[in-house]
């Protein structure tokens, strides 16, 4: 993003979401085709490991029966699947991380063009220069978290309600972040995804990203922007410029990313 005299690299970073929100569309639709090509397969599976479960049949004869049903899925096609997997995972976390990233930047160049370019406390108006960047130094060693939040203060009777969205998204996503650019030893009963995430995301060891955990990531991005705008009462157009700083390319964009999310989860839901 360009401003009169400075420079900061919240359009690239912006970029980076909608790019990667495609590569994981790309990927979750070929899932999903891989899927259904094999349907009839996988619910015959699954009807063999629920009457095991149910102890409706041995689970000898199951286990016969479920190797059988294996041969009609080439195993080149099984590998591919796992593959995909994995690749959704890993597109997934760049995705939610360059949101923590975008997030961080975008405060920080919305505090310089509030406080610097519009003056928006009148502290240059009144005089006060040293005071502004007292307060500049001061927020520039905050977390960003609480840059988000001192930001919001900024007009006198408003705020962000940190218990609810997309201020509490905002502290979900920023706790996954955390835990994986700080990743440590933890024991197996910690029990991350209910606790720290609200069960939005996964456990960054045992759980798999998807495109419904990017669409969470977005949304988090995109509501922090949209509710500080509405916070402070200052126009978001004037902000962005000509920039689109949204986590899509287009409204049709968006709608099949929401479409392709919601086909996965009733995949992954009949799999279950």
């Amino acid at each position: 993003m360009l401003f009169r005299e400075k420079k900061s690299a919240l359009v690239r970073l912006s970029d980076c979401i909608k790019l990667g929100i495609g590569n994981c569309f790309d990927t979750t639709n070929e899932i999903i085709a891989l899927h259904e090509r094999y349907e009839a397969t996988f619910q015959k599976t699954r009807a063999i490991a629920k009457d095991i479960l149910e102890d409706k049949i041995a689970a000898e004869e199951g286990e016969r029966q479920l190797l059988e049903l294996n041969k009609n899925v080439p195993e080149e096609d099984a590998r591919r699947g796992v593959y995909l997997q994995g690749r959704l995972h890993s597109e997934s976390l760049s995705v939610l991380l360059n949101c923590c990233f975008a997030l961080e930047s975008y405060v920080n160049s919305l505090g310089f063009h509030l406080l610097q370019e519009k003056d928006f406390l009148g502290l240059f108006h009144a005089g006060h220069e040293s005071t502004t960047e007292v307060l500049i130094a001061a927020i520039e060693k905050m977390s960003t978290l609480t840059k988000w939040e001192t930001l919001g203060k900024l007009k006198k009777g408003k705020g962000f309600n940190k218990s609810t969205s997309p201020f509490q998204d905002l502290k979900i996503l920023f706790n996954y972040r955390n835990d994986i650019a700080h990743d440590k030893v933890v024991d197996y009963s910690e029990d991350r995804e209910n606790k720290r995430y609200n069960n939005k995301l996964p456990d960054p060891v045992t759980g798999f990203l998807s495109l419904n955990h990017v669409v969470f990531a977005a949304d988090t991005y995109w509501g922090m922007i949209s509710e500080i705008h509405s916070i402070l009462d200052t126009d978001m157009t004037a902000f962005h410029k000509h920039y689109n700083l949204k986590p899509w390319f287009n409204d049709n964009f968006e709608q099949e990313a929401r479409g392709a999310s919601n086909a996965y989860l009733k995949v992954t839901e009949q799999e279950g």
